[in-house]
């Protein structure tokens, strides 16, 4: 008997990692670049391919991650070293 996946064939820990990776972007832009929350949902929407509503929806479940950046007072400098992959260089979007 096979066991039912309802991941859709989804990895569970890929997902976290995006989430991670998602949080610390929404903070970066709202914390330390000061862009206002719409701003910030476009610009996360545009680099991570996800619709808004799901974004605001995985910044709500994941407040947890995001409140962690912020009891840190998480500097620029501490999040290139977490995501040293990632581009840290604010530039607006022009479409």
């Amino acid at each position: 008997m096979a066991i039912k996946n309802n991941n859709k064939g989804r990895s569970s820990e890929c997902i976290e990692k995006r989430n991670i990776k998602l949080s610390a972007r929404f903070y970066w832009y709202s914390n330390i670049v000061g862009l206002k929350f719409e701003k910030c949902i476009e610009y996360l929407k545009a680099e991570f391919d996800i619709t808004e509503s799901r974004i605001c929806d995985l910044i709500r479940e994941n407040n947890t991650i995001l409140s962690g950046f912020e009891s840190k007072k998480a500097t620029e400098t501490d999040l290139k070293k977490m995501f040293s992959f990632m581009n840290w260089n604010y530039k607006t979007i022009n479409y």
